[in-house]
């Protein structure tokens, strides 16, 4: 046989086991090497690492009616939610992939040169808030909010976005100011 690993719980401590078989000239089993490691915190750790990412991924899909994305400063999607997906989908009639690049799942001109805008923005370190207009197929109007993504010696290494759709409540405002004309 060759050498087997395992993990193994004892109490509340974890315990990697390494064995290894000692054979003789002629090949019979004479013994085993095991090489044991306490590795309870790094268990605990990863476990801790395991759960903060289900954590994080349920914050960040769990707005059913709300676009939440994070793009690197290439406009790579770092991430997304299962809402901006679906946005992306009826809006453009792109189907969007983490590592694919935001502005071309994008179509029209206006379009791709207001996303690199705002984006810009906030890659220059600019949070800032947008009411804008943006899709191929289904137009809608949508409140957003850019912000610059940080790493640990405050370099900017991407951006957030989250936006609301907000498309009845401007149709409203311009009925509103068209009545407010007429009178």
């Amino acid at each position: 046989k060759k050498r087997e690993t395992m993990l193994l719980p004892v109490g509340d401590k974890w315990f990697n086991v390494i064995v290894d078989p000692i054979y003789d000239e002629a090949n019979n089993f004479q013994g085993a090497v095991h090489f044991i490691s306490d590795i309870t915190e790094q268990k605990l750790a990863d476990d801790k690492v395991k759960s903060d990412q289900i954590i994080l991924k349920a914050c960040i899909d769990s707005p059913n009616d709300m676009i939440v994305l994070a793009v690197d400063k290439q406009l790579k999607y770092l991430a997304f939610n299962t809402y901006h997906r679906n946005v992306m989908l009826q809006a453009y009639g792109s189907e969007v992939e983490t590592g694919m690049n935001l502005v071309e799942c994008m179509k029209g001109d206006e379009d791709i040169a207001k996303a690199k805008e705002n984006y810009g923005r906030a890659l220059d370190g600019e949070s800032h808030i947008t009411i804008e207009e943006f899709g191929e197929f289904d137009r809608q109007y949508y409140e957003t909010r850019y912000n610059p993504i940080f790493n640990v010696e405050n370099e900017i290494i991407g951006a957030t976005a989250f936006s609301f759709n907000v498309t009845e409540r401007v149709k409203l405002q311009e009925k509103l100011k068209e009545n407010e004309r007429l009178l």
